[in-house]
């Protein structure tokens, strides 16, 4: 119901990030509702509208991928991440750094990530080479 709320302010978002604003400041403060369920609420509503994310935003355990590359706050452009993860969309990196979270975990910046299939992100021939 809440969310009904702000329909006509979601009418009017011309993009995913206004999408993520409008949910988070509506049910972001509820009691159970994290950075996670903002986040796949907004990412519902916006593939619906025709939009995508252009930022990686973080939550739950795409947090914890991303602290691997030592990065850190709300969102980040995708184009920091090494080249491995530039054929994938802001979405997909977003999946990927979640599920593959406990295997990111193991990689410093002097090791090399074996062979990691991103078979959920793209065609299982797509390679992530974290070097």
């Amino acid at each position: 119901m809440r969310l009904l709320e702000i329909e006509p302010r979601l009418a009017k978002a011309t993009d995913f990030a206004a999408i993520h604003r409008s949910v988070d400041q509506k049910v972001g403060g509820l009691k159970g509702i994290g950075a996670l369920t903002v986040y796949d609420i907004s990412h519902r509503m916006s593939a619906y509208m025709g939009e995508a994310p252009k930022h990686v935003y973080l939550h739950a355990g795409t947090r914890i991928g991303a602290q691997v590359f030592g990065i850190e706050g709300a969102f980040f452009e995708p184009g920091i991440l090494p080249n491995s993860f530039s054929r994938l969309t802001p979405a997909e990196i977003e999946d990927c750094l979640c599920i593959y979270k406990d295997d990111l975990k193991g990689v410093s910046s002097e090791k090399r990530l074996s062979p990691l299939r991103l078979c959920c992100c793209k065609p299982a021939t797509a390679v992530l080479d974290v070097t």
